[in-house]
């Protein structure tokens, strides 16, 4: 039914299914929300029916939500008892994904990102490129964090939703979270965050880079907010490029803390030609 009005319930789909937009909740789909989203796997009954009940945590706190059981046809109903999500989430969103201590071990199920509690970190692995948003963030966090990175890691946005969303914001208060990224010892990192349309690269109160980290941040402004920014070490570089008609620092940084042996290049800031 081609209506924007219907709500389906009670419904998944497998994988390949050709089923429009599952999930989507109307960006774009034919009906606004389903109560079960795609890419459930297949396998046997109980391995579908697992991946079913598995999946009632990711449906956003939904009320009213009963387990998935077998009828006497062998088809999965949710018909089950009522279902109550005991997790701990934690302030912290990557890649649309809010994290918790069911996914903390493997967050994007993919195996490229982690995050630790006791330390206050994600980490992050070679190859991860982060895409999707939640609340125009790529990565959000309510308060400080902390990026462990090894090898090649991206923030590429595609958001269309006008001036001011910001690819990685920490704080409640929007900007007021402090930002450490590091390479482990022994190891390089490069992070890329790239903007598209009108937004801001990076929104924090303070950004440190430690090691042989490299930070490159290319946005319609690189930074909106970023009163302090320290290198801990020679090798440590941020390079921050606006594409707009603004500059690459919309607010002035306050302090730059820099290591005894300076970087060869600690900041370079610019406007390029927005047709570049």
């Amino acid at each position: 039914m081609n209506s924007k009005n219907v709500a389906v319930q009670g419904c998944y789909a497998e994988d390949g299914s050709g089923l429009y937009d599952i999930g989507a909740e109307g960006e774009g789909s034919y009906v606004p929300h389903f109560t079960g989203k795609g890419n459930l796997g297949g396998g046997s009954d109980g391995e579908l029916l697992d991946a079913l009940n598995e999946n009632l945590y990711n449906m956003d706190a939904e009320p009213n939500l009963n387990k998935w059981v077998l009828n006497s046809d062998g088809y999965p109903i949710p018909t089950g008892e009522t279902f109550v999500d005991d997790t701990v989430y934690y302030g912290i969103w990557l890649d649309g994904v809010r994290v918790s201590e069911r996914n903390e071990a493997n967050i994007l199920r993919d195996g490229l990102a982690t995050y630790d509690k006791a330390t206050n970190t994600l980490f992050l692995h070679d190859g991860l490129v982060v895409t999707a948003a939640y609340n125009q963030k790529l990565l959000y966090s309510e308060s400080d964090i902390n990026l462990c990175v090894d090898g090649d890691v991206k923030f590429q946005s595609s958001q269309n939703v006008g001036t001011g969303p910001c690819i990685i914001d920490l704080g409640s208060a929007g900007g007021s979270g402090n930002l450490k990224i590091y390479a482990p010892e022994g190891t390089s990192a490069t992070v890329a965050v790239t903007g598209k349309y009108g937004e801001y690269g990076i929104d924090v109160s303070s950004l440190t880079l430690e090691g042989d980290v490299s930070l490159k941040v290319s946005a319609d402004c690189a930074f909106a907010f970023c009163n302090t920014m320290t290198f801990t070490s020679p090798q440590a570089m941020l390079d921050a490029v606006s594409w707009g008609d603004n500059s690459a620092m919309r607010n002035p940084v306050q302090t730059i803390n820099l290591p005894s042996s300076n970087a060869q290049k600690p900041m370079r800031t610019r406007v390029a030609d927005s047709c570049r």
